[in-house]
């Protein structure tokens, strides 16, 4: 099943060749040239706790090999209104949309 693009990190092979990144989970994986990719979570934090991941990640992006073009959306809880929404950047603009997910109704309770 594909990742939701709200829910996971979008990354590119930034190289004129196909190259492998090992630090794409599960274990590695092959991007040919300007290919994309989504992956169903958080890259940094896949490898928050792997020392070399982590290193070949930074790595791939200082020699422009390698570009994260999006990350999971931050989600915001309005105690207020009792609505979720998402950040999301629109031309140079920041504001909120719906979560990809559907909308968060905490009006109702679940009868059980």
């Amino acid at each position: 099943m594909p990742a939701r693009d709200c829910m996971g990190t979008t990354v590119i092979n930034l190289k004129a060749s196909a190259a492998t990144f090992g630090f794409i989970p599960p274990h590695g994986r092959r991007l040919g040239p300007n290919e994309q990719m989504t992956v169903a979570h958080d890259l940094f934090a896949h490898v928050a706790n792997n020392a070399r991941k982590r290193q070949s990640l930074q790595r791939a992006m200082d020699n422009g090999h390698f570009a994260v073009l999006r990350t999971p959306a931050v989600q915001l809880f309005d105690a207020v209104s009792g609505e979720v929404r998402q950040l999301r950047i629109n031309n140079g603009t920041l504001g909120t949309v719906d979560p990809c997910y559907g909308d968060v109704d905490l009006s109702v309770s679940d009868p059980g």
